[in-house]
């Protein structure tokens, strides 16, 4: 018997997409070092399945022992079996998952991934039923099994068994829970049914040809394609809502019975304990998402100005109003651009790196049936990173973020002892989102001009909206649901739809209009199917903002001795030996403070960009690009655009006295204007302008131009987003 604890935490790591789109066409990169071998783990699918019937006749074995432990002899051949099975079971379960990800539709990979479920859940049935046995054992026969000299090696975690109370109270009623638990498996049969089964609803694409709907017509060009796109997408899920609602309602409640049975009042109570996150820090994650959504709301107002709606329609969320970057990546140049973001963090995580790259650790090529998201899973080999990298910017951020993922567990592995190599949610989310933000960042430090500088910086806001702000609109959604089933409510779809439009609404703000069909997004989530699983994400970014914050500062020891500490400690724990308290409010305010100033910077440089961010249509001017702050609007006069001179003046940096009208200077250069005067005084020599100096609500208003051309400023302006750019 092992002297470790046999709990195995075989979680998918999964990224959140915004969506999940997989483009067959991959161009002209080579696969073939991208591409899994798991023959590492079996030669063939048939010595995969020899393997598993020499497991199951071992296991019937165990099971023939119940009740005959306490003779020394059942229990030696009972533990050399118990050994053996364990020993092949990694590799099986292993084996036959990462083949399931890799081809849903494959009726072999799914025989497979049934018989290594079935062999799991029998295999820890057995290993249940030994814990209770030893647990209960009558002292008489313990003491006498204890005298036997074989056992004396084992004596201490024997001991450890008995005095477990868990072991003791495992029962008969428990064996039946967990036997339904594996026959109800809820999120395998939402995976077949989204993954596998739900088809695509059909449109007509720019040319009127009838396509079926897929991800990329949210971004068509032609706004009739786009509105039909994000009907057609919903369709199916609301063509299924009953079938989701009851299938959701059912998980919902066999959770919650489950954790009653274990003693939590809650399925959040239960979790939280799970995921090592406080009450507190959650309810503080919560409560600063809910008190900042004016600064949530001001994400959506700043891309609807961009665009110039005076409504931001669901339809219209995916067009571009920024530089577009039409660079692809291959591979290599995703690795040559990680390893460089990643550089702060030394040699020795640069080495984990390459052993990625190198080792086929990833398995990148898109493909029919595969898992359409990305995940990394520990294995007895190695991590194994499932992504499906079509080559955009956002591809490799998905692949940064998984290698954060593979890096951290495999210093895990080399630094801990099994029972405390895989790390909890959080801990996890922070190693792979610091490795992702880097990532970002240095895009944006290497910007070369005006366009790109704005192009990665809506990147990054972008990146820390989705992981450490959005996915809170579906933790809302979810904690929601879940306390209705609480207080003995059900989850109908009418209910999951109007408690969806209810938050959307809150999270988009007054600049959106939810496009109707939007209530099922809650259908599409496949996270729910672990309760209270999607929080994590923001709770590990918002730690992963200070920590970014500390490596920035050359200062990266505190990271990677957390990447090598596993679960050897609570997840909170192990995050405050970084600095970072989350049971205080500052890092939560630290992120919106952050968030909130990389909007800035984007509205700045959509400004400087000639994008109409005014609500009245009034005229904007950008200096250097800088938004220049007018309490009276510039207007114009016939066809000429006058602007409140001192303001102006000030704010580039001149002189300016209001005695006897206006004068202003700087480097040599003086400038005076009077009232109703159409020449002004440029050095004492009189100057024509277009139009005459005039007062508006007590302010001296000249041409824009003239002033432009006096200061040798270039100056250009963009009728429709009635902008005034000087350089």
């Amino acid at each position: 018997m092992k002297k470790q604890t046999l709990a195995l935490l075989l979680c998918l790591i999964l990224i959140l997409c915004p969506f999940s789109f997989v483009n067959a066409e991959t161009g002209e990169q080579d696969w073939s070092k991208y591409t899994w071998d798991l023959t590492e783990f079996f030669s063939s699918n048939e010595a995969f399945l020899q393997t598993c019937s020499s497991m199951q006749e071992g296991i019937v074995f165990l099971n023939s022992c119940k009740g005959k432990l306490h003779n020394p002899d059942v229990f030696i051949q009972f533990n050399n079996t118990l050994d053996e099975v364990y020993e092949k079971l990694l590799d099986v379960y292993y084996y036959a998952s990462l083949s399931f990800q890799k081809n849903y539709t494959s009726s072999e990979a799914t025989a497979s991934y049934v018989k290594a479920n079935d062999i799991y859940n029998s295999f820890f049935a057995a290993y249940r039923m030994f814990n209770n046995e030893i647990a209960t054992m009558d002292d008489a026969k313990f003491s006498s099994l204890l005298s036997d000299r074989r056992f004396a090696m084992m004596a201490s975690t024997l001991k450890s068994i008995r005095e477990d109370p868990e072991n003791a109270d495992y029962n008969d009623d428990k064996k039946l829970i967990s036997e339904l638990n594996t026959i109800s498996d809820f999120e395998s049969v939402y995976s077949t049914l989204k993954d596998g089964e739900l088809g695509a609803a059909s449109i007509l694409d720019e040319e009127g040809t009838l396509v079926p709907s897929s991800e990329k017509y949210l971004f068509s060009s032609v706004e009739s394609v786009r509105r039909d796109a994000v009907d057609a997408l919903n369709y199916p899920y609301l063509s299924k809502q009953n079938t989701f609602a009851s299938l959701y309602d059912k998980h919902v409640r066999q959770s919650l019975t489950n954790n009653k049975y274990e003693g939590y009042d809650s399925t959040l109570s239960a979790q939280l304990e799970n995921y090592q996150v406080s009450r507190k820090a959650y309810d503080l994650l919560m409560s600063n998402t809910m008190n900042n959504l004016t600064v949530i709301n001001e994400k959506y107002d700043i891309q609807r100005k961009a665009l110039g709606y005076e409504k931001l329609e669901s339809y219209n969320m995916y067009q571009n109003y920024l530089p577009s970057s039409q660079k692809i990546y291959t591979m290599e140049e995703a690795r040559r651009d990680i390893i460089a973001a990643a550089q702060p963090l030394g040699e020795e995580y640069i080495s984990v790196l390459n052993k990625a790259f190198d080792e086929h650790w990833i398995d990148a090529k898109p493909g029919n049936g595969k898992y359409s998201g990305g995940f990394t899973m520990p294995t007895t080999k190695h991590p194994f990173i499932l992504v499906n990298f079509t080559g955009t910017l956002s591809d490799v951020g998905d692949l940064a973020h998984e290698l954060g993922h593979a890096v951290h567990m495999y210093l895990s592995a080399q630094n801990q002892p099994p029972q405390y190599q895989n790390a909890p949610y959080v801990s996890s989310e922070i190693a792979s989102t610091t490795n992702e933000t880097l990532y970002y960042q240095y895009k944006l430090k290497q910007a070369k001009d005006d366009d790109e500088i704005l192009y990665y910086t809506a990147q990054m806001e972008s990146y820390m909206f989705g992981y450490g702000i959005e996915v809170m609109k579906q933790a809302k959604i979810e904690e929601i649901a879940q306390d209705a089933v609480l207080n003995g409510e059900v989850l109908t779809a009418d209910f999951m739809n109007k408690t969806t439009m209810d938050v959307l609404k809150q999270f988009y703000g007054p600049a959106v209009n939810v496009a109707e069909s939007s209530k099922i997004y809650w259908a599409k989530i496949p996270h729910y199917y672990s309760d209270f699983y999607v929080f994590n994400y923001a709770m590990s970014y918002t730690a992963t903002n200070m920590v970014v914050k500390d490596i920035n500062a050359g200062k990266a020891s505190r990271f990677l001795s957390f990447l090598k500490a596993g679960s050897s400690k609570d997840a909170l724990e192990l995050i405050k030996e970084m600095g970072i308290d989350m049971e205080s409010e500052t890092p939560y305010k630290t992120l919106y403070q952050d968030y909130r100033s990389y909007l800035e910077k984007e509205r700045e440089l959509l400004c400087k960009n000639g994008q109409q961010m005014s609500d009245d249509g009034s005229i904007q001017v950008v200096y250097k690009g800088n938004l220049i702050n007018f309490e009276n609007k510039p207007i114009s006069i016939d066809y000429v655009t006058l602007v409140d001179a001192e303001a102006l003046l000030r704010q580039i940096g001149l002189a300016v006295s209001m005695e006897n009208g206006l004068t202003a200077s700087a480097d040599g250069t003086e400038l005076r204007f009077q009232e109703g005067q159409q020449n002004a005084s440029v050095n004492g020599v009189n100057v024509p302008m277009q139009l005459a100096a005039q007062t508006v609500n007590n302010k001296l208003f000249v041409p824009i131009r003239f002033i432009a051309d006096q200061l040798g400023l270039s100056i250009s302006y963009n009728e429709r987003t009635k902008t005034v750019v000087l350089k």
